[in-house]
């Protein structure tokens, strides 16, 4: 294993050979825009040895500190692990910024491992990862958690104590959470938490600029800021949209999807599905496979009327679709080519649907 610490200076340095080594920062003033660091062939730790301590002013030894540690504008080339090493009787509270272009095949790795210190429910760190510029997209989801000890103290990232932050850029961005329980902030834009590969079921109702809590059954629980649209898994999920426009897609299993109003997009995905779009004109969509979609508010008329936006695998044509549509009880029921998928429309007259009802895509 060999070693390099970073200094004050612009460092370039590159680990020779397949060993395991370790890049040591000291300090957060010798985190420099401009350093150039590669790992080599090994599992290579970027490694903070010290956030809990700083230089006194005026000298005269160290001082209690929580440093943050900003790696914005440093190239790390195959690095494998992020580690806040822990120091005997002292808590390590201190933080990591790097940037969503810094992760990837050759950069950091999209698997990293993340090691935290955990002397104490004062022993914070967290890790802030900006998206970059433009329409961008990251996902954590491949974020490994290291549970060991060095010596006699203990080494795990702590979920709830410990925070992941994943902030999104100025434009529409798509982001995927570790497993772990996150920050995910999508700022300006048009953006996406996406959860299509849980399993458990996921509840949540989006609250806008204001923080709203994800909660993943048998899980962690991730906090949202700025979401508008949120995208989920396998599970029996329960999604509710706040009063921007957003787009629900529940996946597979059984959902339940609530727009709220704006005009909302709301896709059930496969499964027995409960969608209510609320005060605006709203598009429900349907595609092969989702099984039996249950629609609670269909607004079939007026300039604000909602859209049945359906795959053009089941309908050729919007007069296909309004002929397959009929009245039972209270209900519109419209039957696909498709055994087993269907769309009722709750307490709706079949008088008041026309062409203007239906989008084939």
């Amino acid at each position: 294993m060999a070693s390099f610490t970073a200094t004050a200076g612009i460092d370039r340095h590159r680990f020779a050979g397949k060993a395991d080594d370790v890049l040591y920062f000291q300090f957060d003033a010798y985190a420099n825009a401009g350093d150039d660091f590669t790992g080599g062939r090994g599992t290579d730790t970027i490694q903070i040895r010290s956030s809990m301590v700083a230089p006194a002013p005026g000298g005269g030894g160290f001082v209690a500190t929580d440093e943050v540690y900003d790696f914005t504008g440093i190239t790390f080339r195959s690095f494998e692990r992020l580690s806040f090493y822990p120091m005997a009787r002292m808590d390590m509270p201190g933080g990591v910024t790097l940037t969503s272009d810094q992760f990837g095949k050759g950069l950091i790795s999209d698997r990293m491992e993340l090691v935290g210190s955990d002397f104490s429910s004062t022993d914070v760190q967290a890790v802030t990862v900006n998206l970059a510029a433009g329409n961008s997209g990251f996902s954590a989801a491949g974020w490994r958690f290291a549970t060991y000890a060095i010596g006699t103290l203990p080494v795990r990232w702590t979920s709830g104590q410990d925070e992941i932050r994943l902030i999104g850029s100025a434009g529409n961005n798509r982001i995927t959470g570790s497993s772990q329980s996150d920050l995910i902030d999508g700022g300006a834009g048009v953006d996406t938490a996406h959860y299509a590969g849980e399993t458990a079921h996921i509840t949540v109702r989006l609250a806008g600029t204001q923080p709203s809590l994800l909660k993943i059954a048998g899980g962690n629980a991730d906090t949202l800021v700025s979401i508008e649209n949120v995208t989920a898994g396998a599970g029996d999920d329960r999604l509710t949209g706040d009063t921007r426009s957003n787009r629900l897609s529940g996946g597979a299993g059984d959902d339940t999807l609530s727009g709220r109003g704006a005009r909302d997009v709301l896709a059930g995905g496969d499964g027995d599905d409960r969608l209510t779009g609320g005060a605006g004109a709203d598009a429900f969509v349907f595609s092969a496979g989702h099984g039996r979609d249950t629609i609670t508010d269909f607004n079939a008329t007026g300039p604000r009327h909602d859209v049945l936006r359906l795959d053009d695998s089941l309908f050729t044509t919007r007069a296909e679709a309004l002929a397959a549509a009929t009245q039972q009880g209270a209900d519109v029921v419209i039957r696909t080519s498709v055994a087993g998928d269907l769309v009722i429309l709750s307490n709706t007259d079949l008088h008041d649907l026309s062409l203007a009802d239906f989008l084939i895509v």
